[in-house]
Formats: structure tokens, sequence, C-alpha cells
């Protein structure tokens, strides 16, 4: 696996999410990781927490940066979770003021790590969102 933006982590999500629900219904442990514990890694956990726990998007993110700040630099990365999360209906719709579709407003905790409909987020602030 490399950590490059145009590199395809999601391809990998359906094995290592298999592979930890093995570990977890064997009642075994299991420890992510990857060479900085940043981007691979924690794109993994994310994919994971949505599909076992179906957690949204949001929530998972806002889950593992309370535990690993750090964690989902990769733009790419980041991209491709949305993806993976918008297959799975694991993004909270909501109303932005400019009425373009988003997520949460825990999205502008998140600059940085969410594109949504094209539109990254980053330079938005929470004042910028509207709840329906």
């Amino acid at each position: 696996m490399q950590d490059s933006e145009d590199y395809d982590i999601k391809r990998h999500f359906p094995d290592a999410i298999a592979f930890l629900d093995d570990v977890k219904r064997a009642r075994g442990r299991s420890l992510v990781h990857c060479n900085l514990g940043v981007n691979r890694s924690g794109a993994v956990c994310a994919a994971y927490l949505m599909v076992s726990e179906r957690r949204t998007l949001l929530d998972v993110v806002a889950y593992l940066r309370a535990r690993r700040s750090l964690v989902l630099a990769n733009k790419g990365f980041r991209r491709q979770l949305v993806a993976f999360a918008r297959e799975r209906r694991l993004l909270d719709p909501v109303i932005i003021n400019d009425g373009i579709r988003g997520t949460k407003p825990v999205a502008a905790r998140w600059r940085r790590c969410v594109v949504v409909s094209g539109i990254d987020v980053k330079k938005r602030s929470n004042k910028n969102f509207k709840k329906r």
C-alpha cells in the first residue's frame, strides 16, 4: 500500500473489514498499523468502524481524531472515504446556507478532511452551516 493521494486504498477495505470481523468473532485483538499511523491505518480503521458499527463518516472521524489528532491527512484517502460512506449511506445530509448539500457541522472541525459533492469544505466555518 502506498501513501499517495492517487493510491486506491478503497480496494483494500473489503479484505481488511473481513479480516477484522474474523478477529472480532474469534474474540481476538488486532493492531491496525502503517508506517506513521496517520493515513493508511486511519483509513482502514474508519472504513471498518463505519461498516461494523453503522456509524457515519463524520462520527467515525471525530472518534478517531479524539484519539489521534493527526489521522487522515491524505486528501485522496479522505475523498475515497467519503465515496465509501456515500455508497453505504453513511453520510449525514444537511443543507449548507448556500443550498449545497454537505455534511454535519462537525465537518467544520474536519475542514481538511471532507470533500462533499466536489466541494472542499476546507475554508468553511461553523457559522456557514445550517441544520435542516
